[in-house]
């Protein structure tokens, strides 16, 4: 088994702000993405303040990273023990499927792309995304 730690992920930073989709992530700003289903999480605040306004309040910035915490925990209560611990015995970065939803966003797991499962969601993962980033406000509804 690998360790995981060590695998690289290309994150291109060139994909940022509105897509052509109009679909909202700042990923020059914190995020969650989870590696089992291809779920992101962004605060609405990390998205839509400007670079001045996210500079200078800290306050939300600590705030953005405790919803960020909260998410995680949240989130990884969706999916099951079993569904954990293959991807930790597979030694793979990503599930296959999350790979797919997570390779428009720019998240490639290149350590993982010769491995024929991600190789293949890589090839079929669509140029642009097609599920939008999850915000608290959507969460609240």
């Amino acid at each position: 088994m690998s360790d995981r730690r060590s695998q690289l992920v290309l994150f291109d930073h060139s994909i940022v702000g509105q897509s052509a989709t109009s679909l909202t992530i700042r990923k020059d700003r914190p995020l969650a993405a989870c590696r089992l289903c291809g779920r992101i999480f962004q605060p609405w605040a990390f998205t839509h303040k400007t670079d001045l306004e996210y500079s200078i309040d800290m306050d939300m910035q600590q705030e953005g990273h405790a919803l960020i915490r909260r998410w995680r925990e949240m989130h990884n209560n969706r999916h099951s023990a079993h569904e954990h611990l293959a991807l930790a015995e597979s030694g793979l970065t990503l599930t296959p499927e999350a790979a797919q939803k997570l390779a428009p966003f720019g998240f490639v797991p290149v350590g993982d792309a010769e491995v024929p499962e991600i190789a293949q969601a890589l090839r079929e993962a669509p140029r642009a995304p097609e599920d939008d980033v999850e915000h608290e406000a959507q969460r609240r509804k």
